[in-house]
């Protein structure tokens, strides 16, 4: 007999049993044969078809008829680029209450006709451009059109709207300025361009508390007749739809909008060369933060009206992809942060590195100098390997097709060929520039990105954070968060 808490004898433990060696336990079905891997899908790419509205209204048409739908980006000139500074903010606004108040209909109406007839309309502010979009059923497209040409030809603008839309800026500002990343990079574009370049301005377009209340309803209409106007944009068009098709349609809902002939065309002030830059860290302090945010820049002797293809390619490698160099380093190896990037700004003008890393406090100075290192390693001492080149390779032209799924990616891509002069086939022969690029050539490229110019922005607890950073040897601006 065994008491509780004794163990039997040896003798009386029954002896395991014996398992011949050639004949291992089954632990479950066997597995299937992996699948074959084919080729990839090769990226198709329409014929643009293109006529002028006789308003000067230039369209592209692009015809896909997986789905009936039909999709539409009107694209003018302008963008947060054109904003004024005494009105940063203002085509936010602009285009926020576009469709809360258009030919008479209430933004209620709005709503309930766009909802009956399954439309989405929208309408972003970018770099160098103001987009407005309609998503249709080919089916209701001719209602849809209807609606979609009020809202960009006749916006009301109702006071009481405009009071709501600002308050809502206003508290979309706040937000910005109490998130770190927001913070930093209110910071970053103005500091780098210098407050009066056309990329100067806060990224977000929300300008500041000031502007957004000096914004009037006399601006706003006033903004309307500069910018939104048939002679300076392009309609964009993928879908269900033949040239034939759409022509009629849009000189129904388009033909008889003309640009004011009391307004000049707006103009974008010409930009002035931005200052020298020397690397400096700008340091935002944010008291009790759990980790740092690292918001790194520099000024770059490139724009994109070229063609980057190989320098794009290169900052993958060395901080664009979840197997770059900086996410190897810094959340892989080091464990100080759970990722970083790297990479370029977009726009039509002069362009910026960037490097964004959120990273454990304690390691803040330590990651910035390992970052720093990262940059002039892969410049000198360790050079892009072919592996390095293949993954890099493989991953943009793999990932081509698959952008191209959604009929917006397709208006996207036109309207970035056509603002930065590229032929219509320019992404059916990435996949080719993109294969034939060597080695040599993303080590050329990677050489444009230095460290002797950045300019940091940390956001982080200057009582913590301070000591760290003095000891990089960088001069340290500090700021108190907003």
């Amino acid at each position: 007999t065994v008491l509780p808490g004794e163990r039997p004898a040896a003798e009386e433990v029954p002896p395991p049993p014996k398992v011949a060696a050639s004949s291992p336990p089954a632990i479950g079905p066997a597995r299937m044969a992996e699948p074959a891997v084919g080729q990839p899908p090769l990226l198709q790419w329409p014929a643009i078809e293109r006529f002028t509205l006789a308003n000067g209204l230039k369209v592209e048409l692009a015809r896909r008829t997986t789905v009936p739908l039909v999709r539409m980006l009107l694209s003018v000139e302008g963008g947060r680029a054109a904003d004024e500074r005494g009105s940063l903010g203002i085509q936010s606004m602009a285009l926020n209450l576009m469709d809360e108040g258009a030919a008479g209909r209430s933004g209620t109406d709005i709503a309930e006709l766009r909802e009956r007839l399954g439309a989405g309309i929208g309408a972003s502010p970018g770099m160098d451009r103001t987009r407005i979009s309609l998503d249709a059923l080919k089916s209701n497209l001719g209602a849809s059109l209807a609606l979609y040409a009020d809202i960009v030809q006749r916006p009301d603008y109702p006071p009481a709207e405009i009071e709501r839309v600002r308050g809502q800026m206003l508290t979309a500002l706040q937000q910005e300025a109490s998130n770190p990343i927001g913070n930093a990079q209110r910071i970053l574009s103005p500091a780098l361009y210098g407050p009066d370049h056309p990329y100067g301005a806060p990224p977000s377009g929300l300008g500041t508390a000031d502007s957004l209340k000096a914004i009037t309803r006399d601006a706003l209409v006033a903004w309307h007749k500069r910018w939104i106007r048939p002679d300076r944009g392009t309609l964009f068009v993928v879908g269900d739809i033949t040239a034939a098709e759409l022509k009629p349609q849009l000189d129904t809902a388009f033909g008889n909008w003309r640009a004011d002939a009391a307004t000049p065309a707006g103009t974008i002030t010409a930009a002035a060369a931005p200052p020298p830059q020397a690397a400096r860290i700008i340091l935002v302090d944010r008291p009790n933060s759990p980790q740092s945010l690292i918001l790194a820049g520099a000024m770059l002797p490139i724009t994109g009206m070229q063609d980057l293809i190989a320098e794009r390619a290169a900052i993958d490698v060395l901080g664009g992809l979840s197997t770059s160099r900086i996410t190897t380093d810094i959340r892989e190896e080091k464990n100080w942060a759970y990722g970083a990037y790297a990479g370029l700004t977009d726009g039509k003008g002069q362009l910026t590195s960037l490097v964004y890393a959120p990273v454990q406090t304690d390691r803040t100075a330590d990651s910035m100098k390992a970052i720093q290192a990262d940059i002039a390693a892969i410049k000198a001492g360790k050079p892009i390997t072919a592996e390095e080149r293949n993954r890099s390779i493989a991953n943009s032209v793999l990932a081509l097709p698959g952008e191209f799924e959604r009929g917006t990616a397709f208006l996207s891509a036109m309207e970035r060929n056509q603002i930065l002069g590229r032929p219509d086939d320019y992404y059916v022969t990435s996949a080719r520039r993109l294969g034939a690029l060597t080695t040599a050539d993303l080590n050329r490229a990677v050489q444009l990105f230095d460290t002797d110019k950045l300019l940091w922005i940390v956001v982080g607890d200057r009582a913590k954070v301070e000591p760290q950073l003095k000891a990089l040897g960088l001069p340290v601006e500090v700021r108190s968060a907003p």
